[in-house]
């Protein structure tokens, strides 16, 4: 089948910083299937997530916009906005004539999520009756799955959600997302069609809850030089930072709580240690699984005419700031959870094992695979705000981006290479939300990359928040806001 166009096998996970592999030289983290494909492909080290939270972020993957034209810039923006004149890249490769399957977490608006000639969600809410859920038929590994999502919404919590699984190797969510994947893969080889799947898989995202054997690996009795001599794991730069540095949407994860008390954290140091260690741990099963799945590819024998992505919805703190998890529904600034790993193989692998420091934005997916398979859209209601990485992937060119922007209710972040600079947003006309009583902040990438110093109000840094300004202002003039508005309007006659 020569002429066939390419597959596109989208492989994507959640909460994964970008520093998190191997291949960027993580001290902790080994992740030998994804450095093997970035060897292969185009790692891109400058990736910036569209909001920090979930929903959001997959909605504006797979519809190609902007959180402030479509309407969703929280996991509560599920209706409204234009979210209904969106195109889904899943309908655009199903009218293009491509078999599609999505497999594992979707997580997006009912109106976003259509496409699919196939889907298994992780819950019979997504996907009833095929879910993995459902796919869990011993009641024992059903019981097991609860106790692990119980870590972090109780009855009996978690210090940081973190804590093993008692579910067997092959019934985790990632097993099921991978023996999915790998099954239509192999069904695939039999069918005159190319072929789009999304194997997305649920972890490292909380509640951290890996196998034994996984989080077996590391040592978590005192703070080291790393997994690799064996000696402890890697201290997070930050971890010590004085608390006052961050917004008050952050420090609400301060106050009591069974789960999320970084007060106690910050007196036992032992619950860091058990909490990174169970996000890598968890980290590392992905990366095993992703490792099936591309082995399935080559023996199926249609490696040679796949498109294979790499990415993340967003990123996560590992302690950083003295954080779990990312926080982001009360902040959007910090790079912890605004970067994230993005590895795009062709089937040529042009410029195999290059690494491209160039601003991209996840909204540039949708025009790239559209692009790279050389599938036609019809005239969009809204047209597609990212721009096609094709020329970087096939011919070396540069993106040419000079910012990126990533933005939710409470705060806008523009992101140079240089800087990141966050506004505060009052959306609702008062100051009803302690977030937005937060100064606007400012971070230089090159003299502060881990962002303890806001440096917004210094006198030196003048002319650069002015350009800042200046863009972001020119940004949003361009960047059509109605999803925004109406969205903000549905809330208002809500309240």
């Amino acid at each position: 089948m020569p002429d066939m166009p390419p597959n596109i096998l989208l492989l994507f996970s959640d909460q994964h910083r970008a520093d998190a592999l191997s291949c960027d030289g993580h001290p902790d983290v080994l992740t030998p299937n994804l450095d093997r494909l970035a060897a292969q492909g185009v790692r891109f080290a400058n990736a910036i997530c569209q909001d920090g939270v979930c929903i959001p972020s997959r909605t504006s993957v797979m519809t190609g916009l902007y959180p402030r034209t479509s309407g969703c810039l929280s996991n509560a923006d599920t209706e409204g906005g234009l979210l209904h004149q969106t195109y889904p890249m899943a309908q655009a490769f199903t009218d293009a004539g491509y078999t599609t399957a999505a497999y594992g977490k979707r997580h997006l608006p009912a109106v976003c999520d259509v496409g699919w000639a196939e889907h298994r969600g992780y819950n019979a809410e997504e996907s009833s009756g095929t879910s993995y859920e459902d796919w869990l038929t011993d009641p024992a590994h059903a019981a097991a799955w609860q106790r692990d999502w119980q870590a972090e919404w109780g009855p009996a919590p978690a210090p940081f959600a973190s804590r093993p699984t008692n579910l067997p190797a092959n019934r985790t969510i990632e097993a099921f997302v991978a023996d999915c994947t790998i099954d239509f893969i192999r069904q695939a080889t039999n069918e005159n069609q190319p072929f789009f799947c999304w194997s997305s898989f649920y972890r490292p995202h909380q509640p951290y809850t890996p196998l034994p054997e996984y989080l077996a690996r590391f040592d978590t009795s005192h703070w080291g030089a790393g997994r690799r001599e064996d000696d402890g794991l890697c201290m997070p730069v930050t971890l010590r930072e004085d608390p006052s540095h961050l917004p008050p949407g952050v420090l609400a994860h301060y106050a009591d709580s069974d789960t999320w008390d970084v007060g106690a954290a910050r007196a036992d140091e032992q619950i860091y240690r058990d909490y990174l260690a169970c996000y890598y741990a968890c980290m590392e099963e992905v990366d095993h699984h992703i490792g099936r799945i591309l082995r399935a590819l080559s023996e199926a024998g249609m490696a040679n005419n796949t498109i294979v992505i790499y990415a993340s919805d967003h990123g996560e703190f590992a302690g950083a700031h003295g954080m779990p998890e990312k926080a982001a529904s009360g902040h959007n600034v910090y790079l912890d959870s605004l970067r994230v790993p993005l590895i795009i193989r062709t089937p040529e692998q042009h410029a195999a094992g290059r690494l491209c420091d160039d601003l991209i934005e996840l909204v540039d997916l949708y025009p790239t695979v559209i692009d790279l398979a050389g599938v036609d859209l019809p005239d969009l209601n809204l047209p597609l705000a990212g721009r096609s990485l094709q020329p970087a992937l096939t011919e070396n060119a540069p993106v040419k981006r000079d910012y990126c922007i990533s933005e939710n209710w409470a705060q806008c972040a523009i992101v140079t290479k240089e800087h990141v600079m966050g506004i505060w947003q009052n959306p609702y006309g008062q100051l009803r939300d302690q977030r937005h009583l937060h100064p606007n902040m400012l971070f230089d990438r090159n003299t502060d990359p881990h962002q303890t110093t806001n440096v917004y109000d210094a006198p030196v840094y003048q002319k650069v928040r002015a350009q800042l300004h200046a863009d972001l202002e020119a940004w949003q003039g361009r960047t059509p806001g109605t999803g925004r508005q109406q969205r903000l309007e549905d809330l208002m006659v809500q309240q």
